[in-house]
């Protein structure tokens, strides 16, 4: 942990997207962790602080009694959760260990605190209090900051569609959707909270970002608790440029260029925060019953259905005239033309997959049957060979799933000629069901097999294709099923893309 200015006193974790996740799975009660939590009783803390006080009252200490008492029985609870949520090298991980260490820290907190304990373990104690205070449970405010949790009373928060779709995405799609979130409300350059538009832009295309201090305070346009945020998740990288540390200086590292970019271009993604802010907004008025999101999603499907219909005969008649153009320039033309049209048609699909990523939720399903709904949208002309499936049931979000799996038998099918083979077939192991997708096409080299799951990374020789299709695959499996996806070669000559999703038993 690492105290920022002095002037803010705001602790922030190194691990905080991790902390962020942990807290968002308590509150939905799905933590995957295999860890044993650590848990303070809340109750033996009570009658720690009771004891405690009684020795200050018989001290002398009472004005101060009545003060202490109303305070600490309202924070015990969020003191037990800011000491359990401490990295394993600050605090004990077994229960009684752990209470014994909550109750050092909270005879700091009161300046009650034994004159036996030791001025280093002191100066710990009071460094961690000091957290706790300053930061005031940092990621549960960025939480209900950025609407990724509602209050439902004053000691309960449940999580809303923003925060689930975070919990679905990992790495840096994950990033990428709390940044979206920020810079579409973001109240400017100053906000504690909020990543700004101007911060991104100038991080990603300046030389730098400075950050100058002056007798320990720091003078900067931007907010200090941002900034150090948007290090401590990777985004911004931050080095000295003076042997006194006077100057900090920030900019975007290279393996997040990617993710601030998609951030600041428009997009599906940025519709879907929008509207499902919109949802968090129309909460505080009552009459306001209809769904932002909803609203924005049958919008979308209303539009990509009229797309597709316009252009998906284009494409056809443009792909007949190729054949009829003698100049080599003329075909060129069409070619680009055609390869536009594709792109529209891909950008469309992405906006299919977002506006199913905010709204479906898991439900029990035959995957045989997935595959089938898959294979209707990608093969009409039944040029898969669909192998007996056996009988499994996962527990998936259908719709994405579905077009996760469409999306790799779509590469499958773009990566083979006519009449090379492509077959889906499906294996079950221990706990586990796979999903095979097998191709007689050119394969795709080693070096390879992990970048093109990558958003943008196509391997196709003509440059078509979005680079989205597997990327979406991947978030789906790995975000969504806590999955695995990869490629190895087939028995076919060509790539095998294997789906690895958890069995569950069937309804």
């Amino acid at each position: 942990m690492r105290l920022m200015g002095e002037s803010s006193a705001i602790i922030v974790r190194v691990e905080f997207e991790q902390d962020l996740r942990a807290y968002l799975e308590e509150l939905e009660g799905t933590s995957s962790t295999d860890a044993p939590p650590r848990r303070i009783d809340e109750n033996e803390l009570h009658r720690h602080l009771l004891g405690r006080l009684k020795i200050l009252e018989g001290a002398g200490g009472t004005p101060a009694i009545d003060r202490l008492f109303q305070e600490w029985l309202s924070k015990l609870p969020k003191f037990a959760r800011y000491l359990e949520l401490l990295p394993r090298q600050l605090a004990p991980v077994d229960f009684e260990g752990a209470l014994r260490f909550a109750c050092l820290a909270l005879d700091a907190a009161i300046g009650c605190l034994d004159p036996e304990v030791g001025i280093v373990d002191e100066l710990e104690l009071q460094r961690i209090v000091h957290g706790f205070a300053g930061g005031d449970a940092l990621v549960e405010s960025y939480a209900m900051e950025n609407h990724l949790v509602r209050r439902r009373h004053q000691h309960s928060a449940r999580v809303t569609q923003l925060g689930r779709v975070f919990l679905q995405l990992r790495g840096k799609d994950a990033v990428r959707w709390l940044l979206t979130i920020e810079v579409a409300h973001s109240a400017g350059p100053p906000d504690g909270w909020r990543a700004s538009r101007g911060l991104l832009e100038e991080a990603i295309t300046g030389p730098r970002i400075e950050r100058h201090f002056f007798e320990g305070q720091a003078y900067f346009q931007y907010s200090d608790h941002t900034l150090e945020r948007l290090a401590h998740l990777g985004v911004l990288t931050a080095t000295m440029d003076a042997p006194d540390g006077v100057v900090v200086e920030y900019r975007v590292g290279a393996e997040m260029r990617d993710v601030v970019q998609a951030v600041l271009a428009p997009g599906p993604w940025h519709t879907a925060v929008r509207a499902l802010l919109d949802d968090e907004r129309a909460v505080v008025i009552p009459a306001s019953s209809a769904s932002a999101a909803e609203a924005t999603i049958e919008q979308t499907r209303l539009i990509v259905h009229e797309v597709r219909n316009a252009l998906i005969p284009v494409r056809h008649d443009i792909e007949a005239l190729r054949s009829l153009a003698a100049e080599h320039g003329q075909q060129q033309r069409i070619e680009d033309a055609k390869q536009g049209i594709a792109r529209v048609l891909d950008f469309v699909d992405v906006m299919v997959q977002t506006s199913e990523l905010i709204t479906e939720r898991a439900v029990r399903c035959k995957i045989g049957v997935v595959i089938d709904e898959a294979l209707g949208w990608i093969d009409p002309g039944r040029r898969v060979e669909r192998m007996s499936y056996a009988e499994a049931s996962v527990l998936a979000p259908r719709a994405r799933l579905a077009r996760a799996i469409s999306n790799v038998v779509g590469n499958a099918l773009q990566a083979t000629a006519a009449d090379q083979p492509v077959r889906v077939s499906v294996q079950l192991g221990t706990g586990t069901v796979r999903v095979l997708v097998d191709d007689g096409g050119p394969g795709i080299p080693v070096e390879h097999r992990a970048r093109v799951f990558l958003e943008g990374v196509t391997m196709r020789q003509d440059g078509a294709g979005s680079g989205f299709g597997l990327a979406f695959a991947r978030s789906v499996v790995e975000g969504a099923l806590h999955g695995k996806i990869w490629c190895e070669d087939s028995d076919l000559g060509g790539a095998r893309f294997v789906i690895e999703v958890p069995e569950t038993s069937p309804e």
